[in-house]
């Protein structure tokens, strides 16, 4: 019964902080966000998102997940696991290597952050193929 309790928690937290009233995005639409209701949001969201987490993770790491570890540990995901792990061990190396052969001034816009992003994650996606398979 608790650990039903713990999920429907952790599942309405989860979903009404993802798809709750975004601070920033109504002012930026021009709606009259109050200055409480903007700073409790932007400051208790994260943290409780984390909370909500790691419920996920300690239930399926004691045996209560149920669907969900089981829809976690699935054998499709491995391959995706890997290669993000990898990608995460080498991105910042990556990073630095590629932003230290710019030779001219950057303006960041839009534009600029999708090609970069675009870049590192074919990059990394390279030496991860290298890396692994090779």
């Amino acid at each position: 019964m608790i650990n039903l309790g713990l999920w429907t928690a952790a599942f309405a937290l989860g979903f009404g902080l993802a798809y709750g009233v975004d601070s920033n995005a109504a002012f930026v639409a021009g709606k009259d966000v109050s200055s409480a209701g903007a700073v409790v949001y932007d400051s208790f969201s994260r943290l409780l998102w984390s909370v909500c987490l790691c419920w996920v993770v300690f239930a399926c790491e004691k045996g209560y997940g149920g669907v969900i570890n089981s829809f976690l540990t699935w054998e499709a995901f491995a391959p995706l696991s890997r290669m993000s792990y990898c990608m995460f061990l080498i991105h910042m190396t990556v990073m630095q290597f590629l932003m230290a052969q710019i030779t001219y001034h950057v303006h960041f816009g839009h534009f600029m952050g999708v090609s970069q992003t675009e870049r590192y994650f074919s990059v990394n996606n390279n030496k991860y193929y290298l890396l692994i398979y090779n």
